[in-house]
């Protein structure tokens, strides 16, 4: 069965997919290993530092302690205040050992508290230029560590980006599956099932790539709509549908516009089409535009003539409420054609 062009050309598809998310999750556990150190301080800190400790660091935006709890004395208001789009905050000194300690806290927390939890952070530009307006460049590089204390918890941050791996993972790894059955059993998935249920597997292979390799009907992104069949082809995917098989059949229209200088004026950029085509063994989604859009359902009611057309909620409790029944009425349509 493999060797069939159908089967081939699946297959290719599941290889590319796999590569595909096999070099994105790579790329995922890269960025999360780099994490590893917001990390260590999010789960085991904050860490009591001393001044000793303050003091031997040399560079903050590499020491493996970060997220603190620092405590000191005299706390003393700067008069400097901090603002971002969403907070409001203040700076003050701290005295810890035998310099001070510039502290960031919001508004929000208590202000000049002796005993603080946060982030040590080097100095923005603009943070330092103030502070040397304030102290004086000497003052401030001899009396002041050459960092500053960002109250606050690195803890949400952390959660987020865990969160964030482990969604990105798990839906690559559910977007691999079907890729992954493929390779392992090439001749029990479902489109080999659904070539086999239209008869000899390598005879309709041979129909499919005829009829492929020939002028399509219709041509979109990824489909070709040739005369039997809707194939559905792309770098990650490749199936194959029939116009015999099809049920029910309806689209849906988006209209898209832009706003012009944050006015109300819309201006219509265009429209997406999406036939939606329910096969007795699956189902097919086209989106394009323009003419070929246009001319795909036409040509679906003339093929499949039997099938339901346009969307109702009515239609929809059918089909999911009994589909055996749904096929039934179906076959009986194409009956009552062939008497005509």
């Amino acid at each position: 069965m493999t060797e069939t062009w159908v089967a081939r050309k699946a297959q290719r598809a599941a290889w590319r997919t796999v590569a595909a998310v096999t070099a994105t999750l790579g790329v995922v556990i890269f960025v999360f290993a780099h994490q590893g150190r917001l990390l260590k301080n999010a789960i085991k800190g904050p860490f009591e530092i001393s001044a000793a400790e303050l003091s031997a660091i040399k560079g903050v935006w590499n020491s493996p302690v970060y997220f603190v709890r620092v405590t000191g004395s005299n706390p003393t208001d700067t008069g400097l205040v901090s603002w971002t789009v969403e907070t409001e905050g203040e700076y003050y000194t701290l005295v810890v050992g035998d310099k001070a300690l510039i502290v960031e806290t919001s508004k929000l927390r208590p202000l000049r508290d002796p005993v603080v939890v946060g982030t040590l952070t080097a100095f923005p530009p603009g943070l330092r230029s103030r502070l040397e307006e304030k102290f004086g460049r000497v003052p401030l590089r001899r009396d002041y560590y050459p960092f500053y204390l960002k109250a606050g918890s690195i803890r949400g941050q952390a959660f987020l980006i865990i969160g964030a791996a482990v969604l990105i993972a798990g839906g690559l790894l559910l977007a691999v599956r079907p890729s992954l059955k493929v390779l392992a059993s090439p001749d029990g998935r479902p489109l080999m099932d659904r070539i086999r249920s239209w008869g000899d597997p390598y005879q309709v292979s041979e129909a499919v790539e005829r009829e492929w390799r020939m002028p399509a009907d219709l041509k979109f992104r990824s489909w070709r709509i040739t005369k039997n069949y809707l194939v559905h082809s792309g770098p990650f995917v490749f199936d194959v549908f029939r116009f015999e098989d099809i049920l029910w059949a309806y689209q849906t229209v988006t209209h898209h516009s832009v706003h012009i200088l944050h006015t109300i004026h819309l201006i219509p950029t265009g429209s997406t089409f999406r036939a939606h085509l329910v096969c007795s063994n699956g189902a097919a989604v086209i989106r394009g535009r323009g003419k070929a859009a246009d001319a795909l359902m036409p040509l679906v009611a003339e093929r499949a003539p039997w099938a339901i057309f346009g969307y109702s909620p009515a239609t929809r409790t059918r089909f999911r409420k009994d589909p055996a029944a749904f096929r039934d009425q179906i076959e009986r349509n194409k009956m009552e054609l062939r008497r005509r």
